[in-house]
């Protein structure tokens, strides 16, 4: 036998082999489009898989208590999400490349608390025209060191639907968004948004809830060592009517507004150990009543050098009572030669906003008898 036709049938077996080996794993493989799982149990993709011009999803999941192995592989199509599934729990997606679709992965339910435990990991979602990541209506989930690259809307969307906050138990921890629209959480309570990095950030939501990372209408929520560079259209973090969040040890660089955004009835969160430099406009803006804002840096901000904006700025207009300022640094901040905003009832202080020549701000700007 010639060592060609010998190495031919090693690879005829081989391949002939595959499914008995993988049904021994008791994992059931998915080679094709569109493969429609109805049953609970543990998937693999055993090859790449376009389905470009079907307008057809790649996979759509219709069972709880599935956990899918991308096993390497790249999903591709158009006209569809990638990956579907609705009124499911206790899913996995993990380790794999969707790539373009309208979303790449699109988990929703129509019954809220519906949806348990979601987990995506080590998922690349790559030129989605819409959401990279979409969830809505569920509890207990996570994604985990996932890219999202060049989507058409925000790379990241969790939405609990409101008027009370449905997406609860949550973590978004180690991932890489650039070229998207943000990381968006509305209407949610209990998450944590922990060490990202987001790059290229090009906010598309409507005002006023702009930002690459938006924690809206949600409570309870960690927002910590993220790291966010280069936003146009909106500010580095946002929170619009949050309360009683942790802001920690975050760094925004080059947003279009400001650095954070505690915007509307954002009330009784502890902002600490932030960076927030060369925005365009203030470095940390507050709106509601009873925040800390402490130990963080807001140099070179309003680099536009027009309108009304300061390193750290508490908006007259909005402003509820009692918020604390201590041991902040605001230095080199352009934009109008003004201490502080003009309508504050109260006499400002030249270390407050940094409006003055040789002002400090190193644990000296502590008001409690202002604000």
């Amino acid at each position: 036998m010639s060592r060609r036709i010998a190495r031919w049938i090693v690879v005829g077996l081989a391949v002939g082999l595959a499914a008995p080996i993988l049904a021994s794993e008791g994992r059931t493989p998915i080679y094709t489009w569109p493969t429609v799982i109805n049953n609970p149990g543990r998937y693999v993709v055993t090859r790449n898989i376009n389905a470009s011009g079907s307008g057809s999803n790649v996979i759509v999941i219709q069972a709880s208590d599935v956990d899918i192995d991308l096993n390497g592989f790249m999903l591709e199509t158009d006209g569809a999400a990638v990956i579907q599934a609705s009124g499911v729990s206790n899913l996995a997606i993990r380790n794999g490349t969707l790539r373009r679709g309208t979303r790449g992965i699109d988990v929703a339910s129509g019954i809220p608390g519906l949806l348990h435990k979601v987990v995506i990991e080590h998922v690349n979602v790559i030129g989605s025209q819409n959401e990279g990541i979409s969830l809505v209506l569920m509890s207990d989930f996570a994604i985990r060191w996932c890219n999202v690259l060049g989507t058409g809307r925000e790379g990241m969307w969790i939405d609990g639907m409101g008027p009370a906050p449905l997406v609860v138990h949550g973590t978004i921890e180690h991932n890489r968004l650039e070229g998207t629209g943000g990381l968006t959480v509305r209407w949610g309570s209990s998450v944590a948004i922990v060490n990202n990095r987001l790059e290229a950030t090009a906010v598309v939501a409507l005002p006023p809830s702009q930002g690459a990372i938006v924690y809206d209408y949600s409570n309870g929520g960690l927002i910590a060592s993220n790291t966010v560079e280069t936003v146009s259209g909106g500010s580095g973090i946002f929170l619009g009517d949050a309360k009683g969040n942790k802001l920690y040890n975050n760094v925004v660089r080059d947003a279009a507004f400001h650095g954070i955004d505690l915007a509307g009835m954002s009330d009784d969160n502890l902002v600490l150990d932030n960076v927030a430099t060369q925005c365009s406009r203030d470095g940390i803006r507050v709106e509601g009543s009873r925040n800390q804002v402490d130990r963080n840096v807001m140099n070179r901000n309003c680099q536009l050098g027009i309108g009304q904006c300061w390193g750290l700025h508490l908006a007259a207009v909005w402003a509820g009572a009692d918020n604390t300022f201590g041991r902040n640094t605001a230095r080199g901040n352009g934009g109008m030669a003004a201490m502080c905003p003009a309508a504050l009832p109260y006499p400002p202080t030249p270390d407050f906003c940094n409006e003055q020549p040789g002002a400090g701000s190193f644990n000296d700007n502590y008001m409690p008898s202002f604000f």
